[in-house]
This record gives structure tokens, C-alpha cells and sequence, in this order.
């Protein structure tokens, strides 16, 4: 292997570590809106509906029988979303 080959193939090794970074950023983000939507899809969907808390456990039953190898959709991660919806929503609204 020559110092030319070295160098090269660390610049591989940099661009491929980059992507995975790039890629992680970019997945956390789709996440976060994804969450940020459920929040606010709960919030809308209790306060024009009769719908009381035992919505977020038929929810977390009906999302996990769905997507069983996913995770994030316990009755108390589904809460979490809602508080985390509100608590924002409010902040930028100025309450």
C-alpha cells in the first residue's frame, strides 16, 4: 500500500461515516415530526370528540398490532407526545 492509497481510502472512510451521520440526523428528524403530528392529531382529536384518555390505550394496542417492531407507542409515549405537543404549541401561540 503506498501513502496515495492511504490517503484515499481514509477519504472513503471519512464520506462514508459522514453519510451515516447525515443519514441518522435525517431519520431523528422524521421521527420527531412524526411525534410532533401524533401529539397534535391526539389534542385535536380529544378536544372535538368524546373521546377520553381510554383513546391512547386502544391507540398503543392498535399502533403495536400494527407495526410490532416498532417502538414507541406505549400508552405513556403516547401521553408524552400530547404533553410535548401542548407544552410547544402553547409556548409559540404565547400562552
Amino acid at each position: 500500500m503506498t501513502d496515495e492509497y492511504r490517503e484515499w481510502i481514509a477519504l472513503i472512510k471519512d464520506r462514508i461515516r459522514n453519510s451515516q451521520i447525515k443519514a441518522s440526523i435525517k431519520v431523528n428528524r422524521e421521527l420527531l415530526q412524526l411525534y410532533w403530528h401524533i401529539g397534535e392529531d391526539i389534542v385535536n382529536r380529544q378536544k372535538h370528540s368524546k373521546w377520553g384518555e381510554g383513546l391512547l390505550r386502544q391507540m398503543s394496542i392498535d399502533l403495536k398490532k400494527t407495526f410490532p417492531n416498532m417502538a414507541g407507542f406505549s400508552e405513556t409515549n403516547l401521553k408524552t407526545m400530547r404533553l410535548w405537543y401542548r407544552f410547544y404549541a402553547e409556548a409559540v401561540n404565547g400562552q
